[in-house]
């Protein structure tokens, strides 16, 4: 078995349920401003969500465009006269009080603590991931923490690696290996830097791109045969 030193980790989807997170965040938003929110309203939203961050992810959008661009297009949709930016700094406020951890991730961060240099890189918002991270107790494991907003790069950009790679205290590349649920950003900004990739894959679609991880594990408990 190849001998790792450093784990990047991923956060929503990875170490967080966002989709849990996101809902009890977004509906309290909502009741905030007033506004009732059905399933069919909330799921148009998960939509255009989604469909920005993709974006993001392959750089044809702004991580500041994107957090006021969603709304902008859901308001419209819906016919709701409401300030994006206020209703992102709602959300945000919401958001922050979150932090629902997949099922064995934290049974999985105990497994791991003491054996690797464990260290986050999440492409989200810098308080919501770091409030997360507290309201999970989830800071002990981390020697070191890579947001987006704070490093000025999103994955899977070079820079944003770079940056990384300064810092932590492996230099070998074939030593460190990157956890993640996202094919555009954690498993090809892996492979773009050349080291070893880990997709956490609940779903049982086939992969749709060709960013073909080295390891693919569908729960926490599989991650034990890698590390």
């Amino acid at each position: 078995m190849k001998k790792y030193k450093t784990v990047l980790i991923d956060l929503d989807d990875t170490l967080f349920d966002f989709g849990q997170d996101q809902k009890v965040a977004f509906k309290e938003a909502m009741h905030q401003i007033g506004q009732d929110c059905t399933e069919e309203m909330y799921e148009t939203y998960c939509k255009i969500n989604l469909e920005l961050w993709e974006m993001l992810n392959v750089g044809k959008i702004e991580l500041k465009v994107l957090l006021t661009k969603r709304f902008d297009l859901f308001f419209e949709k819906y016919g709701i006269k409401q300030k994006a930016k206020e209703f992102d700094e709602i959300l945000t406020t919401s958001f922050q009080k979150t932090g629902t951890p997949i099922k064995g991730a934290r049974e999985a961060l105990e497994y791991l603590r003491g054996k690797y240099e464990l260290v986050v890189t999440s492409n989200g918002p810098k308080n919501q991931q770091y409030h997360r991270l507290e309201n999970a107790d989830f800071l002990k494991y981390f020697s070191q923490i890579f947001i987006s907003e704070e490093v000025g790069f999103n994955k899977p950009n070079k820079e944003f690696f770079d940056i990384v790679f300064q810092k932590i205290e492996t230099k070998d590349k074939s030593q460190i290996l990157i956890i993640g649920d996202s094919l555009s950003s954690d498993i090809k900004g892996g492979r773009l830097v050349g080291i070893d990739t880990c997709w956490y894959h609940t779903k049982k679609e086939e992969n749709p791109i060709d960013h073909e991880p080295t390891f693919t594990i569908q729960n926490w408990e599989e991650m034990k045969q890698i590390l």
